[in-house]
C-alpha cells in the first residue's frame, strides 16, 4: 500500500510512502523526498477495452501462484454471465441474470450479488490462484474458494455468455502469500527453511517475524537456485544438511556424492538474510555463497535496544545479480549475487538457530517475468 502527498506545493512536487502493518502498528516507510522506485510491475497489464461474446482468448500463460485481475461491466442493457475462464471447464461467472457468482459445479461456489447491484458499472473480479485452488474476490468482497485440477494446462480466456460484455484493466501479477503464521524451529539435524511457490527469475518478498530467545538466529532465504532443491512446494532443507548444502554427516554425505555435478554446484549457492546476536549485539546478518562454496558474510550491527521479541518488517528485491535488503523500513543493505543468480531461483523463512514465528510472507515477482509471459512462455 502507498501514500502520495505533496512534498512541496510550490513545486507541485509528488512523493510516494510505502505503508506497512508490523503487528497492529501502522508503519509508513517515509517520506520518500528523493528518487524511488515505483510500484512493481505486474506479470500482464491490458488497460485496453474489450468488447466480448462468447469466448476470449489470451495469449498468455499464468504464473503457478498468481493475482489475476479483471473490471468488466454489462453492454447495452446485456444480461449475460460474464468472468474469467482459467480452464477448459474452469469458469468463475457473474451471471447478471440469475444475480449470482458462480464457479465450477463441483467447487458449489454460488453466491448472491449484492442487493442494488448494477451490470451497468464496472465491477472488479479478483482470483487468487494458489495451492491447488483459487480464491474468489469480487468489489474486495471474498465470497469462496474454487479447486483447481492441477497445474493449469494453458492460456486462460475472458468470458461472456448470452451478450456483450466490456472487460478493462486487466492485470496479473505473480504473487504468493502465506496463509497462516509459520513455525520455524532449527534442531540437530539443521536449519529450517520452507521453500514457497515456485521459481521466479526476480522478486520482491515481504516478511513479518518475530524470535524466540536470545539463541535465535531466523530471517529468510532469499535466493537459492532451482536446481538446489527438488519440487515446488512449501519443503524444509534436506535433514542432515547445513545452510548452503554441506553434509553434516554420513548420509548426507552419501547423498551428495550420488548427486550431479550440477546439483552440487547449485547446492553450494545461496544468499541468506538473518537476525541474529553477534559479539553479544543483535545484527543483520546476510550472506552471499558461490558456486565453490566461499561465504561472504556481512555484518551490520542493530539499535542497542533492537527487541527480538517485537514483531519485525524484513524486504529484501532479488533483481537480476543485486540483492537490496531492508528492515522496519530503512534500507540497510545492497549485496552483489553470483552469476547463476540470472536464472529463476526460489526463497523462503528460515531458522538457522532456535525458533522463530513468521506471522506474514509474501513473494510479488518483478522484472522480466511480463515480457515472458506475453510471449505464451512459462516462467
Amino acid at each position: 500500500m502507498c501514500l502520495t502527498h505533496l512534498a512541496d506545493r510550490a513545486g507541485r512536487r509528488m512523493c510516494l510512502d510505502r505503508i506497512n502493518w508490523l503487528g497492529d502498528r501502522l508503519h509508513i516507510e517515509g517520506p520518500t523526498l528523493g528518487p524511488a522506485a515505483l510500484p512493481r510491475q505486474p506479470w500482464l497489464r491490458d488497460l485496453t477495452p474489450i468488447a466480448v461474446a462468447g469466448t476470449h482468448p489470451l495469449p498468455t500463460l499464468l504464473p503457478p501462484e498468481a493475482l489475476v485481475e479483471v473490471n468488466l461491466c454489462a453492454q447495452e442493457g446485456s444480461t449475460a454471465a460474464a468472468g474469467v475462464a482459467l480452464a477448459p471447464g474452469v469458469e468463475v461467472l457473474v451471471d447478471y441474470q440469475r444475480g449470482e457468482l458462480t464457479g465450477p459445479a463441483a467447487s458449489g461456489l454460488a453466491c448472491r450479488l449484492p442487493e442494488g447491484f448494477r451490470p451497468d458499472a464496472f465491477h472488479q473480479l479478483l482470483l487468487h490462484i494458489q495451492d491447488g485452488g483459487a480464491e474468489v474476490w469480487l468489489d474486495r468482497r471474498r465470497l469462496g474458494r474454487i479447486p483447481l485440477p492441477g497445474p493449469l494446462p494453458g492460456p486462460w480466456a475472458l468470458v461472456s455468455r448470452g451478450g456483450r460484455t466490456l472487460f478493462q484493466g486487466i492485470t496479473v501479477t505473480a504473487h504468493l502469500r502465506l496463509g497462516d503464521p509459520l513455525h520455524l524451529a532449527a534442531s540437530g539435524g539443521g536449519p529450517d527453511c520452507r521453500f514457497l511457490g515456485a521459481a521466479l527469475p526476480d522478486y520482491e518478498v515481504e516478511m513479518e517475524l518475530r524470535l524466540a530467545g536470545p539463541d535465535a538466529a531466523a530471517g529468510l532465504c532469499a535466493w537459492r537456485p532451482a536446481a538446489a532443491e527438488p519440487g515446488s512446494g512449501p519443503e524444509r532443507l534436506t535433514p542432515g544438511r547445513q545452510a548452503g548444502g554441506a553434509a553434516a554427516d554420513t548420509g548426507a554425505r552419501a547423498t551428495a556424492a550420488a548427486a550431479s555435478p550440477a546439483e552440487t554446484r547449485a547446492a553450494a549457492l545461496e544468499a541468506l538474510v538473518l537476525l541474529q546476536r553477534r559479539q553479544g549485539r543483535w545484527c543483520l546478518a546476510t550472506l552471499v555463497r558461490d558456486a565453490g562454496g566461499a561465504s561472504d558474510w556481512q555484518y551490520d550491527p542493530l539499535p542497542l535496544d533492537w527487541d527480538p521479541g517485537a514483531i519485525h518488517h524484513l524486504r529484501a528485491v532479488k533483481a537480476g545479480r543485486s540483492l537490496a535488503v531492508y528492515l522496519d523500513g530503512t534500507f540497510w543493505r545492497l549485496r552483489n549475487l553470483p552469476e547463476a543468480a540470472l536464472d529463476p531461483g526460489r526463497c523462503g523463512p528460515l531458522a538457522l538457530a532456535g525458533e522463530a514465528t513468521v506471522l506474514r510472507f509474501e513473494r510479488t515477482g518483478i522484472g522480466p517475468g511480463a515480457s515472458t509471459a506475453a510471449r505464451g512462455e512459462t516462467c
